[in-house]
C-alpha cells in the first residue's frame, strides 16, 4: 500500500461529488470539518486537474533526449485526434504536423510551430493529447493508496508553481465523503510527470480557458495517480 509522508487531520463535512459513482465511503465521525495538513502526499488527479498542470507545458521548449517523465508518459501536439478541436491548419493556412513531445518519459522533439502569432509570445500547443493507461477508474487509482488526496480539478496560479484545490481525502484505498477546505499546492510539473504511477485507460476532453475560437485550444488526458511532484502548503 502506498502511504503519504504527512498527516491527514479531520476538521466538516458534507460530501465530494458523486461519492458513490468513485466507491468512497463515508467515516465513522462527520461532525468535525475536514483539513489536510502541510506535506507531500500519493495524489489522484481527475482529468481536469491532469490538464491544468500539462498548461505549463504548452508554452516550455523541449529539447529532444531528456527524461523528463516517466516510462509511462506519452505526450503528443496532436492536431487531428478526433477529439480535439478541429484546427488542422496555422494561421498561414499550412496544414498542420501530429508532433510527438514526451515518448516513454523521455523528450524526443522540440514543439512545432503554434500560435505565436495569436498571443504575441512562444508557440503555444492546441492539441495536447496523453495517452491513458490500464487503470478502470478513479477507485481502481485510489485503492493502492493508505492515505492520500483525490483532486477532481486544480486551480494554477503564478506561473504554474502554485496551485489551489479542494481536495476528497483518501483512506484505505477508499475516497470519504467528506469535504474539506481548500488547500494551496507547490506544484512542479516535471517532478510531477516523473512520478507518475498510473493513468486510466478512459480519456477526457478538457477545453482550455481561451475565449476565443482562433485562440482556444483543448487537452485530451486521462485521471492519474501520483507519488510526488505536489505539496501541501
Amino acid at each position: 500500500m502506498a502511504s503519504g509522508g504527512a498527516e491527514l487531520a479531520t476538521v466538516s463535512a458534507d460530501g465530494p461529488p458523486d461519492p458513490a459513482a468513485l466507491g468512497a465511503r463515508r467515516p465513522d465521525d462527520l461532525s468535525r470539518p475536514a483539513s489536510v495538513q502541510p506535506g507531500e502526499y500519493p495524489v489522484v488527479l481527475g482529468p481536469a486537474a491532469v490538464a491544468a498542470a500539462l498548461e505549463a507545458l504548452r508554452r516550455i521548449p523541449h529539447g529532444g533526449g531528456h527524461r523528463v517523465a516517466a516510462p509511462n508518459v506519452n505526450l503528443s501536439d496532436s492536431p487531428r485526434f478526433p477529439s480535439t478541436l478541429p484546427r488542422s491548419y496555422d494561421a498561414e493556412g499550412m496544414p498542420r504536423q501530429p508532433s510527438p513531445l514526451i515518448q516513454d518519459g523521455v523528450t524526443v522533439a522540440s514543439p512545432p510551430p503554434g500560435r505565436a502569432e495569436a498571443v504575441g509570445g512562444p508557440a503555444v500547443l492546441d492539441h495536447l493529447v496523453l495517452v491513458g493507461g490500464g487503470a478502470a477508474d478513479i477507485a481502481e487509482l485510489a485503492a493502492p493508496i493508505d492515505e492520500g488526496l483525490y483532486l477532481p480539478t486544480l486551480l494554477t496560479v503564478r506561473g504554474w508553481s502554485t496551485a489551489v484545490a479542494e481536495p476528497v481525502l483518501i483512506r484505505d484505498g477508499a475516497l470519504l465523503d467528506q469535504d474539506t477546505m481548500s488547500v494551496r499546492l507547490a506544484l512542479d510539473v516535471f517532478a510531477l510527470l516523473k512520478a507518475v504511477q498510473a493513468l486510466t485507460s478512459t480519456q477526457w476532453t478538457i477545453p482550455t480557458g481561451d475565449r476565443s475560437a482562433r485562440t482556444a485550444g483543448a487537452t485530451v488526458c486521462p485521471a492519474m495517480r501520483v507519488g510526488g511532484g505536489l505539496r501541501v502548503l
